[in-house]
């Protein structure tokens, strides 16, 4: 065995995945927040090694196919989980799927390579299959539950998180130095949760006594007789 190349990274690989992406177009590919920017000529094929790094960030580099030489290193953070990178089948070419704190897809659009986020729950492993049913399939597991699904509207960057609120949404205030989207919720005769649950257990302990049973002997007859003390 002879080694061609080495390449250092920041921290330990957790998944590995060897990702051929075929140009359908001349120009450029270019990945989505200038992930990645490689040059391709029409119809040309260019091998990438793709690393989930267990700090959470994908890392990407060129594969020579000739000499297996390493070069035009990525990266970018995905999630607080160390990524696990599948191959999956989209449109009839090869894509990856990065299972991080959220799923993210990795496949070419109009000739471009795009990594985007998926709007879908977490998921701990997934495959893909075909069926008559279900050309582009994939199955994966989320908790304790199996999941099938397809991937649809390839192409489009926008991501939706569903989060329920605990009361009437007022007010929406926009943090500019976080860029977090905060927002603010009152409801009329409510209480604040802390204030309810301090309310909740001292109406719990208020409400609680000790109750004794006391056996005494046996009566003369043969019997035991039960009396009840309540404690006060």
């Amino acid at each position: 065995m002879q080694v061609l190349s080495l390449q250092s990274v920041s921290s330990p690989p957790e998944s590995l995945l060897f990702l051929e992406v075929q140009a359908s177009s001349g120009g450029e590919e270019a990945c989505l927040g200038l992930f990645l920017e490689v040059q391709a000529s029409r119809g040309s094929a260019s091998l990438f090694l793709n690393a989930g790094l267990q700090s959470g960030v994908l890392f990407r580099t060129v594969v020579d196919m000739a000499t297996g030489q390493l070069s035009d290193a990525r990266s970018r953070f995905l999630g607080l989980r160390a990524p696990k990178l599948f191959s999956i089948l989209v449109r009839g070419r090869r894509a990856m799927l990065c299972l991080s704190s959220r799923p993210w897809l990795g496949y070419v659009h109009q000739g471009h390579f795009l990594l985007t986020p998926l709007s879908y729950e977490t998921l701990e492993y997934v495959a893909s299959f075909s069926s008559d049913q279900c050309a582009e399939g994939v199955v994966a597991v989320a908790g304790d539950a199996l999941r099938v699904f397809t991937i649809e509207r390839l192409g489009e960057t926008f991501n939706e998180t569903a989060i329920s609120l605990r009361y009437t949404r007022r007010k929406f205030v926009f943090h500019p130095k976080k860029k977090l989207l905060v927002t603010i919720e009152s409801d009329q005769g409510a209480f604040p949760a802390e204030v309810r649950e301090s309310a909740k257990k001292e109406c719990f302990e208020a409400a609680t006594f000790v109750q004794r049973f006391v056996f005494s002997h046996l009566d003369p007859k043969g019997s035991k007789s039960c009396h009840f003390h309540p404690d006060r």
